[in-house]
């Protein structure tokens, strides 16, 4: 999901700052920690650096992460989703969780972010400002919300539709799966075997179809 083209300048002309901004496009692990200290606080580690250097893999389309609890993949997760909308690399981006409304918590935990953080406030603008000349409407809720006239984010719990999503002219472009299976139920395996149903027949099958299309699917 990254653009070889890529031009700093477009966001500001101070030299300096295109540099960084340079080196977070090339490196979620930067763009971490310069745009996202108050949560990123703790030093990354080796298993840190295993995952983003996965992350920043131009080459895999399907990214799979077994990580241990508490180190912080869900966080990393929306901070991906984040730094995609700021540098215009995706247009469709479902958040896909156990259920919709715990998806909804972490997209909105995004929205949030982008929102109030100063830093990127300062250097992208508000994400409620579209620089898209298409005129594109801004839906913004906790159902589905529009960033920078751009991309649109929605989230999706386990077994809801996810082929056929179409919006505008763009399919699903950036999947984000977190938390898919529930403690209570992942030993059952009539409930593992129609959720597998359900991510081989509508989760992989709602990307774009035809070659040379990007996508990416990060679980």
């Amino acid at each position: 999901m990254y653009n070889d083209a890529f031009n700093p300048s477009r966001f500001t002309k101070d030299s300096e700052l295109q540099d960084i901004l340079m080196d977070s496009y090339r490196s979620t692990k930067v763009y971490c920690e310069v745009f996202h200290p108050d949560i990123f606080y703790v030093q990354f580690g080796r298993l840190h650096d295993d995952i983003f250097e996965l992350i920043d893999d131009k080459k895999a389309k399907k990214k799979v992460i077994a990580a241990p609890r508490g180190l912080g993949k869900t966080s990393i997760g929306r901070a991906i989703i984040s730094k995609h909308i700021l540098f215009r690399d995706i247009h469709f981006a479902p958040y896909i969780s156990k259920s919709e409304g715990h998806a909804m918590l972490q997209t909105e935990n995004i929205k949030r972010e982008l929102l109030s953080n100063d830093m990127i406030r300062k250097v992208f603008g508000s994400i409620k400002i579209s620089d898209n000349p298409m005129g594109i409407p801004e839906e913004f809720s906790k159902k589905s919300w529009v960033a920078l006239g751009n991309t649109i984010v929605v989230p999706r719990g386990s077994g809801q539709q996810v082929r056929g999503l179409n919006w505008i002219k763009y399919r699903p472009d950036y999947l984000m799966i977190d938390d898919l299976e529930d403690d209570d139920t992942i030993d059952n395996e009539r409930i593992r075997g129609d959720r597998r149903i359900w991510y081989y027949g509508s989760v992989e099958k709602s990307v774009p179809q035809f070659p040379g299309i990007p996508w990416e699917l990060l679980y």
